[in-house]
């Protein structure tokens, strides 16, 4: 109904709205990564929670019933290993302290997991001790790592990370291709959702292409799901650390017919002018005009597009059409459940010449 008000009120009602896809209605603890800022209460005991919508308070909470279920445990084992080693927690309106956040992500195939303190400092006191803490109590533990902010942003991550533990990356499979996830990696939150997206998109892409751009690729999740069989993939991408992952995966999957690009979007003239398919796989703010005229000029049969906003894919999907790439229909998928956001796929294609 969200997609269909939003299609209504942009004037495209001919546009049919599929049938939403679901994973085994699997509506709790699906979540493969959480953030959680920490803060003290009034009596100085350190919480852990999320913020109040649009606000800067933290609503404790330790147990959250769409994240993984080890995570709970997680935060409550660190917050008790912070608060009896006296650390200080970051005051926003002060700039002081030290801790800002407990950032999780594990791995739904191989129950990897992967703990990330985020610090307003350069070091982690007593580090050995809560990776003792943490590994002797949760084995799946395979790294640790810090990541410093020092900035009055409200970013959850900076550039700056550095591994106490482990090898600084969990690994996960998707549709049967190992993929490794650094802390900065995009990555879906939903695995069994994710596998539902990108074996639509794979069927939209279809298999009569030689050259597959695909754009916005991240570590290369979907290109080397759905594209890995053509000739040549290439993967753009403004993020150089998840270029460097997207490499290893290719690696790690021994496809020779991948090339990984840090880049930005609009570069893809320059880089992969023959491509007869382009995925794109953009943030929420969706595709820039400058971006959407690069792609027509460089003409390709078909362009997949997966969006986690309907409002920005539906803006460009207006954009598309009067420069000759028109879709029919759209395909929600429930990759979200339980919150008021929605993932979609289509397929555009271009207009054949009359």
């Amino acid at each position: 109904r969200y997609i269909e008000s939003a299609l209504k009120k942009a004037g495209l009602s001919d546009i049919t709205v599929e049938d939403t896809l679901y994973a085994d209605n699997k509506t709790s603890h699906y979540r493969n990564k959480a953030q959680y800022p920490l803060t003290k209460d009034k009596d100085g005991n350190i919480k852990a929670g999320f913020f109040a919508q649009k606000t800067h308070e933290v609503i404790p909470c330790d147990d959250c019933a769409i994240s993984s279920r080890i995570f709970s445990d997680i935060v409550r084992t660190s917050v008790e290993f912070f608060q009896k080693n006296g650390f200080t927690v970051y005051d926003e309106k002060t700039g002081k302290g030290l801790l800002r956040h407990i950032y999780l992500r594990c791995a739904e195939s191989t129950g990897q997991v992967m703990v990330c303190i985020v610090i307003n400092g350069d070091t982690l006191p007593k580090k050995d001790e809560y990776i003792s803490c943490l590994t002797d109590k949760f084995p799946s533990v395979r790294t640790v790592c810090i990541n410093i902010n020092k900035e009055s942003t409200n970013v959850i991550l900076s550039k700056k990370t550095f591994v106490l533990y482990g090898d600084g990356y969990i690994e996960d499979t998707l549709m049967g291709k190992r993929f490794i996830i650094s802390p900065a990696s995009f990555y879906q939150v939903n695995k069994r959702c994710t596998e539902i997206l990108y074996a639509k998109a794979k069927e939209l892409l279809g298999n009569d292409y030689k050259c597959v751009l695909d754009l916005y690729c991240g570590i290369g999740t979907v290109g080397i799901c759905i594209a890995s069989d053509a000739e040549k993939l290439v993967g753009v991408e403004i993020v150089p650390e998840a270029i460097e992952d997207a490499k290893k995966n290719a690696k790690l999957n021994s496809l020779e017919n991948c090339n990984f690009y840090n880049a930005d979007a609009s570069d893809i003239a320059k880089i992969a002018p023959d491509a007869d398919c382009i995925i794109v796989a953009p943030p929420r703010k969706g595709i820039t005009r400058e971006v959407i005229d690069y792609i027509v000029k460089a003409s390709p049969e078909k362009v997949v597009y997966i969006s986690c906003d309907p409002d920005t894919l539906i803006r460009d999907i207006a954009l598309f059409a009067p420069l000759g790439y028109v879709t029919d229909k759209i395909t929600p998928v429930n990759m979200f459940p339980r919150t008021e956001h929605v993932e979609s796929v289509v397929c555009l294609l271009r207009a054949k010449a009359t």
